[in-house]
């Protein structure tokens, strides 16, 4: 592998996850199946890199972690708003179903 590959398998990385960022912003689903064979694929570059070369790399790799890190931050935001809605969903059936069903008689 050389430099200019995994430069470009970074970048490739890091525009994915940002595309993803913004399916989310956009309250659309965001496919996350590439992600781990993009990261693989900038993980394996990078490795077969020569030392000091692979090192030029880290602050790149740094903030792609970082942007993984908003990104997990941000599908834990979706999830737990999915969640209320879904939540708030089954207490509205449970009390339309009670309406519903008016005072028991015996």
């Amino acid at each position: 592998m050389t430099t200019p590959v995994a430069s470009s398998n970074l970048t490739a990385a890091s525009d994915l996850v940002a595309a993803m960022r913004r399916e989310l912003g956009r309250d659309a689903d965001a496919d996350l199946s590439p992600l781990l064979g993009v990261v693989e694929a900038a993980c394996q570059s990078i490795g077969a890199l020569p030392r000091d070369e692979a090192r030029a790399l880290l602050p790149r790799v740094v903030a792609l972690l970082d942007e993984v890190e908003a990104l997990e931050r941000e599908l834990d935001a979706v999830r737990d708003k999915t969640k209320r809605q879904l939540s708030g969903l089954a207490q509205h059936r449970q009390a339309d179903s009670a309406y519903r069903g008016g005072p028991r008689r015996r």
